[in-house]
């Protein structure tokens, strides 16, 4: 028996196509919400930035104050940190050395011997990855990246670009909706009310303008949802991309242990197979840090862990990305975690909790120092 045309099997593309819509229905409302928001309000992307003292002439006693509270690591990152900024305050958005300190920190901890190698390659108390640093403004000639790390890096940029892709389409079509008449007038008012991070907070808005913003987001989503049947497979698109670049990220983790362990014997001199997860692990246990080679050793192994070397050119490169964003500082220390195009593409800080908590200890670290100081 034929069967009548509603009865056929779905085609893939038909799958796909139902699968997304059921996606969109589960979109969470939070993200979306603050997608449009980010879109549609540039005013709001930003609650961070504050004028950066024209002089810093209380220089000796910050140093004094990392040593104090940090160590001798730390006031030496510190002194080399408010040298880069002395020679790269002429700028229209100068890049405070103090939130460089705070990102150092967070970064390595100082230098830490537990922090200095990453799961992923990153290197340094500046954690820079290989290929960061062969270029502008690092420019290191010795830099530890053999051919295994090489193809696992560009296997799993190969999973990653759909993703990214995916994403963008995502946001570009937000974009439309954020500039349709409608959308405007029932977002209007909304975004007085924002939390910390700049975004709209429904717990801070009065019962009617909560249900106005949640008016213009149920709208916003309404309007998404009807666009052509490519919008239930863009998000198709994206979900699968996640899962897959996930499922692949997990395959890769046997090249990365290699590489640790490698490099791992070439930095420390008692260095065990596995020490530099085991020590990331166990840091609350306070185990006791490795002992580095000596300068010249590490000069020989990979230029990243010299503090000289990568210390100015990554203030510079903070510089140019604070300027890139227009004085923007959650932009710019986004982009250093997340990477430049990410950030560059959707204006807004990506749905990754690495880079949120990342983001809230820099700035926790920032205010922190700031406060410390006396200054504002």
């Amino acid at each position: 028996m034929n069967k009548g045309k509603d009865e056929s099997p779905a085609s893939p593309a038909r799958r796909k196509i139902i699968l997304g819509g059921a996606a969109l229905t589960l979109f969470p409302v939070n993200l979306f919400g603050n997608l449009l928001q980010s879109v549609f309000d540039p005013s709001a992307r930003d609650p961070f930035v504050n004028p950066l003292d024209k002089e810093l002439a209380f220089e000796s006693r910050a140093v004094e104050y990392f040593r104090k509270n940090y160590g001798e690591k730390a006031a030496r990152l510190a002194a080399i940190t408010l040298d880069a900024y002395r020679h790269g305050r002429n700028s229209d958005f100068p890049h405070d050395p103090l939130l460089h300190l705070a990102m150092i920190r967070q970064e390595s901890g100082f230098g830490d011997t537990r922090f200095l190698i990453s799961p992923v390659g990153a290197v340094g108390s500046a954690q820079v990855m290989p290929n960061i640093a062969r270029k502008e403004p690092f420019n290191l000639k010795t830099v530890y990246e053999p051919q295994n790390y090489k193809t696992a890096r560009a296997a799993h940029l190969k999973y990653t670009e759909p993703l990214n892709a995916a994403f963008r389409a995502v946001l570009s079509r937000i974009q439309q909706i954020s500039e349709n008449p409608e959308f405007k007038r029932l977002y209007s008012g909304v975004a007085a009310f924002r939390n910390e991070w700049g975004f709209v907070d429904e717990g801070v808005m009065p019962p009617d303008i909560r249900k106005k913003y949640r008016s213009a987001v149920a709208e916003a989503k309404k309007q998404f949802m009807q666009g052509s049947e490519n919008i239930a497979g863009l998000v198709f698109d994206y979900i699968s991309s996640l899962q897959q670049s996930a499922d692949f990220g997990q395959k890769l983790d046997a090249s990365y242990r290699l590489y640790e362990d490698e490099l791992g014997s070439m930095v420390f001199r008692d260095y065990r197979k596995g020490d530099v997860r085991r020590l990331r692990v166990d840091f609350e246990k306070k185990l006791e840090p490795k002992v580095l080679r000596s300068e010249a050793e590490l000069r020989r192994a990979d230029e990243r862990l010299v503090n000289e070397l990568v210390v100015p050119p990554s203030y510079k490169e903070m510089q140019r990305l604070t300027t890139k964003f227009g004085g923007n500082k959650v932009l710019a220390v986004a982009s250093y975690n997340a990477g430049e195009d990410r950030i560059r593409n959707a204006m807004l800080v990506p749905r990754f909790a690495e880079t949120w908590d990342y983001i809230s200890n820099v700035f926790y670290n920032y205010y922190s120092f700031r406060r410390d100081l006396g200054l504002k």
